[in-house]
């Protein structure tokens, strides 16, 4: 069976988590023997793995709409599909595509990975996304989203929607705390490692940090070494906190990572952590993908407790959810013992292997589409 799977663009390093969904989706796909093609505005690849990164967009008119056009190109060049899978949440860009998918008789499978969101909803592009993603559903054979929430949300915008919760999964040869070794710290001179590893922006929790760093290490006086893998647009504002705060001897920051480098980092983790702010785009529409990551690679997490997360630890079993106050003081607790980390982490990698491998999700996926 042939399926092009398409989004918006696709890269090796740096994605977002919905990158890493609809890779990994795809990925499992293929070793299940359908016959796979990635789709985007820039190019097509029947390759899953070595294919060139897409350049990000210029400009948001680019992103939004001139790619729209490309994308069904890309598209009807590849010639005929039994089933297009489209990964939202841009609609206005990728609804296009499922039009097209629709118009030529392919079966189209929507996927919300996360939600676009914006305060003011009387916005031009708020009222053409919401006019979209309600069209776009209309005419999908199946709609899938990444949380609870987020399903919720679209049955309430969309009357008697066929939509099923698909959680993000984990690739667990990769993610494999036995085949993995640590990645060299160089400064790590015996300190315990502290590791935040994603998207480096406020969106994500990253704001909170520092001040989390500066109680534990100022306040508590430990010599503890906070790892930050990853690049965005709080990046250098983060830096230059650090610097502020007289923090450098304290943090090490690595920049861009390929995903498949990602491993080593945290397996040389001691706490992995995974704030997030009370927005209601995060409430709604943020599934963790670097939570099940850490659980994978059998580490505790300490993560902030909103929905999604909380679907996914269980706290004081196998990981910890705490409002980002209070991470310092757990902090302290969980770095003072060993003991408790390593039997959390193999609760964690358990439930990682039960739940969040992508075999298991494209199992349930596939049931629901067929």
């Amino acid at each position: 069976m042939k399926i092009a799977v398409v989004n918006d663009r696709f890269t090796l390093a740096g994605a977002g988590g919905g990158q890493y969904r609809v890779l990994g989706i795809a990925r499992e796909l293929a070793r299940r023997g359908f016959d796979v093609t990635l789709c985007c505005p820039h190019w097509t690849s029947t390759s899953l793995y070595d294919f060139t990164d897409c350049p990000p967009p210029r400009t948001w008119i680019s992103n939004q709409y001139a790619n729209s056009v490309k994308l069904v190109s890309s598209l009807k060049r590849s010639g005929r599909f039994d089933a297009v899978y489209v990964q939202l949440p841009v609609p206005v860009t990728k609804a296009a595509a499922a039009y097209y998918a629709n118009l030529v008789g392919s079966r189209v499978f929507i996927d919300f990975g996360d939600i676009w969101y914006s305060d003011d909803t009387n916005t031009l592009h708020r009222m053409l996304s919401t006019f979209a993603v309600k069209n776009v559903c209309g005419i999908a054979d199946k709609t899938s989203a990444a949380t609870i929430t987020l399903k919720e949300e679209l049955e309430k915008m969309c009357e008697n929607l066929d939509v099923i919760y698909v959680p993000c999964g984990v690739d667990l040869n990769l993610f494999d705390p036995e085949k993995v070794a640590e990645a060299d710290i160089p400064a790590r001179r015996g300190r315990p490692v502290v590791l935040y590893q994603g998207a480096v922006s406020r969106f994500t929790g990253c704001s909170y940090l520092v001040d989390v760093a500066r109680k534990v290490i100022a306040e508590a006086h430990r010599d503890i070494l906070f790892l930050i893998v990853g690049d965005g647009p709080y990046l250098e504002e983060m830096r230059t906190e650090v610097v502020a705060c007289g923090l450098s001897d304290f943090f090490i920051f690595t920049g861009r990572v390929p995903h498949h480098n990602v491993p080593s980092f945290i397996a040389a983790a001691d706490v992995c952590l995974a704030p997030f702010p009370s927005r209601r785009d995060v409430m709604i529409g943020v599934f963790p993908i670097k939570v099940v990551e850490y659980m994978a690679m059998g580490k505790t997490v300490l993560a902030s407790d909103i929905p999604s997360v909380r679907r996914i630890l269980s706290n004081g079993q196998n990981g910890f959810l705490a409002p980002i106050p209070e991470f310092a003081e757990i902090l302290l607790k969980l770095l003072d013992d060993p003991q408790l980390r390593r039997d959390i982490g193999a609760r964690a990698r358990a439930t990682a292997k039960s739940e969040y491998d992508w075999h298991v999700i494209v199992e349930n996926l596939l049931r629901f589409w067929f």
